[in-house]
């Protein structure tokens, strides 16, 4: 009898010291899955398929974090000559969030009990976003505070697989001529260092700024201009989720855009009529004071 009282307390002791140990980023990554319909079920499936999509060609050896740093030490040294086939970035917003509110609120809970290697990672990755405007120099500063643990949990693996977003809006910056743009009228967004985001002095929700920036953009077409800027401590996942709805809505019209005059999805356009779209709907992303 003692000796099975003394093997559950032992098994009951483990689960507990396990529970204590998991990482801050594992359970930042348990809160954004919570806020999809499916407790984030397809999501857990797009970055396993979009792993074995970046082995079949060619970008990852394996599942190894080894292999994952490779793979960005190979990006950082611009040895890709094209991108994947698809964008993770591009697929993730094709999955329906319904909790826009669950997420920030359950972060605040975890990130209250954060641990110094967290705050040290998730600064230098903050860090290398805001000081670079080069993507491979990003990486490279990334690549300071990364190691290969990190790639065993999805909060990492995810941020790998975003990289090629950096590329995306880097060769939109560079189609961009600031005379033919609406700069007087441009939505200047700021992400302050608690995570608040704000619209000019206004703070906005996800939903409110999915609107605005939809109609923005319909009314300015690709004279329209955003400027996003972010705080040295805001968090990193909470900017890309930011950067990520504004996307997604350029991708929508974009989408819109071919259906209504080519009849044929964004992604199955050739490549002259998916210039036109763009040329329609650009990613005009800007710093401005």
């Amino acid at each position: 009898m003692k000796k099975s009282i003394a093997t559950i307390f032992v098994l009951l002791f483990t689960l507990f010291i396990h529970s204590q140990s998991k990482r801050i980023e594992s359970k930042l990554m348990d809160c954004y899955y919570q806020s999809f319909s499916d407790d984030g079920v397809e999501l857990k499936h797009l970055i396993s398929n979009y792993e074995n999509l970046l082995i079949n060609e060619g970008f990852l050896e394996d599942n190894s974090g080894n292999s994952y740093l490779r793979f960005l030490q190979n990006f950082a040294n611009q040895k890709y000559s094209v991108n994947p086939s698809k964008l993770f970035s591009v697929e993730e917003q094709k999955i329906i969030k319904i909790d826009e509110n669950e997420f920030p609120e359950c972060r605040k809970i975890i990130l209250a009990d954060s641990t110094t290697l967290y705050n040290f990672k998730s600064k230098g990755i903050s860090d290398a976003v805001i000081n670079n405007a080069k993507p491979y120099n990003t990486v490279k500063d990334m690549l300071k505070v990364w190691s290969v643990d990190d790639f065993e949990i999805d909060y990492y693996k995810r941020q790998a697989f975003l990289v090629f977003l950096l590329i995306d809006t880097e060769s939109g910056l560079k189609k961009i001529n600031i005379e033919d743009l609406d700069i007087e009228n441009a939505l200047k967004m700021y992400l302050d260092s608690k995570n608040t985001f704000y619209l000019g002095e206004v703070e906005k929700t996800k939903e409110e700024l999915k609107k605005i920036v939809r109609n923005h953009i319909q009314n300015n077409k690709y004279k329209y201009a955003i400027s996003f800027k972010a705080d040295r401590k805001s968090l990193y996942l909470e900017y890309i989720i930011y950067q990520n709805i504004i996307l997604q809505e350029i991708h929508s019209l974009r989408q819109e855009y071919a259906l209504e005059k080519y009849n044929t999805e964004y992604e199955n356009l050739l490549e002259k009529q998916r210039e036109e779209v763009n040329k329609t709907y650009p990613e005009n992303f800007l710093t401005l004071d």
